[in-house]
């Protein structure tokens, strides 16, 4: 199972003024200078965002029923030069594939033509904002506000990112997270019969992080 990371940026810029009160008999002048960036941030995910499952047996395959797979933890880094808000909307990369649907469910891939083997499911907690606990969330894209909570399954569509227990989004310079997948292998009904040796389980997706002054 492999996933792949893409970063894109979302620029915020705030603009500050400063007033001053001056007595008649004199004057003063006060210069406030600065300069906007954007922050260099640098995503990395464990073992290069590979999740591997290894050798599954064909006896694990059951006639009619999914069987679950042992879930596989990783985990998220991000580093930046300033203080930001850090975020993520996840697209599958095998879309259609699912062998059931879900916005938290990704594809797996085909098999035997238009079988599929299954999906996986994302799941985002454990969250810490400058070595922090902190919390997170997943809401719909251009929401005006958050609910923070300790975990999240990762949704198509949603955007999901570190948040404070006061139901905001956390600002920081180094953030971290877990990212488990729990993935699912379809029924040998759904896969359309028994798939050839070597057959390979090949999930995909990409994770674009925005991140804001």
């Amino acid at each position: 199972m492999k996933k792949t990371i893409v970063s894109g940026v979302v620029v915020s810029v705030m603009a500050m003024s400063m007033g001053s009160a001056m007595a008649s008999s004199m004057s003063s002048e006060l210069s406030v200078k600065g300069k906007m960036a954007i922050p260099s941030c640098e995503v990395s995910l464990t073992n290069n965002g590979v999740y591997n499952l290894g050798k599954i047996a064909s006896g694990a395959i059951d006639p009619t029923k999914t069987k679950l797979l042992k879930e596989i933890n990783g985990e998220v880094t991000v580093m930046c030069e300033a203080d930001t808000f850090l975020n993520f909307s996840a697209v599958d990369n095998r879309e259609g594939t699912a062998s059931s649907i879900g916005n938290t469910h990704f594809g797996l891939g085909n098999v035997n033509g238009a079988g599929k083997l299954g999906f996986y499911k994302m799941k985002f907690f454990g969250a810490t904002v400058d070595r922090v606990a902190a919390a997170v969330y997943s809401e719909n894209k251009g929401s005006a506000s958050i609910e923070a909570t300790n975990g999240v399954y990762v949704e198509k569509g949603k955007v999901t990112g570190w948040a404070t227990r006061e139901d905001a989004q956390a600002s920081g310079k180094f953030f971290q997270a877990y990212l488990a997948v729990e993935p699912v292998l379809a029924s040998l009904q759904d896969m359309g019969g028994t798939p050839a040796e070597g057959t390979k389980l090949d999930g995909s997706a990409t994770l674009s992080f925005s991140y804001a002054l």
